[in-house]
């Protein structure tokens, strides 16, 4: 697709997202996200092969138990927004996003999102449009909980960042930007992404061929002092805030 696939060095955090995290490894992530030029920090082994295992489980019960209810036919996707498990993770994984941010966060809301290739969905274009994200989606942290692909398929589905900032800052479907300012991350399950969404354009190409599904949870961030409540308020009068 010619985009670049340069990134900066992934941090591993050693399977330690949900208990007491490596110091060392966390001030890393942290350097990486303030050293480069969009904000953002490519974290490895965030959750385990196990938590992994139990999180595909669990989101795969949903979805025959019709708990994932909304199915966005245009991207070929199954969501699910704050349930229990997810919210667990959002709330369970603050204090790694504010190690690595070096502040004071407080939890938005969770988001599953499941693109899978299957008759249900129909023939969707099976990718992330180009956007940039609402207000509440202050630090984006995407996580990767699944993927499969046939044997010899791409092995990942990159993310593609864009490293110029757009303004002004609004939840807006946006252009796809110039290659030589996007960068491309590489994520395998249990790897995370930590990225400020709201002022970066970020999307993906259609799923590579041979690969018919890939799942994410992203928990969505914002700065301790954010009033939540006040933003509701808010987004009734404009939704694109």
């Amino acid at each position: 697709n010619g985009y670049s696939d340069t990134t900066a060095e992934p941090v591993s955090i050693g399977w330690s997202g949900l208990a007491t995290t490596n110091a060392s490894r966390v001030a890393g992530a942290g350097a990486e996200l303030a050293g480069n030029d969009f904000g953002y920090g490519h974290l490895q082994h965030v959750l385990s092969p196990y938590e992994l295992t139990l999180l595909v489980e669990y989101y795969d019960s949903c979805v025959d138990g019709e708990f994932v209810v909304w199915e966005d036919l245009e991207q070929g996707r199954r969501t699910a927004k704050s349930e229990r498990v997810g919210y667990f993770l959002n709330v369970a994984l603050a204090p790694l996003a504010e190690a690595v941010l070096s502040r004071p966060v407080k939890v938005a809301y969770s988001f599953y999102s499941d693109y899978a290739i299957d008759p249900r969905l129909g023939q969707p274009a099976h990718a992330l449009f180009p956007h940039t994200d609402r207000e509440d989606n202050q630090y984006t942290f995407s996580i990767q909980v699944a993927f499969q692909g046939e044997p010899g398929a791409d092995a990942h589905w990159p993310l593609y960042v864009d490293q110029l900032e757009t303004l002004p800052m609004r939840a807006s479907w946006r252009q796809q930007p110039d290659r030589s300012t996007t960068t491309a991350v590489y994520l395998v399950s249990g790897d995370g992404l930590l990225f400020q969404g709201r002022s970066h354009i970020h999307f993906r190409s259609p799923l590579p061929k041979g690969v018919s599904r890939v799942a994410n949870i992203i928990l969505h961030y914002v700065d301790s002092d954010f009033d939540l409540r006040h933003y509701k308020e808010r987004q009734w009068i404009d939704p694109d805030i």
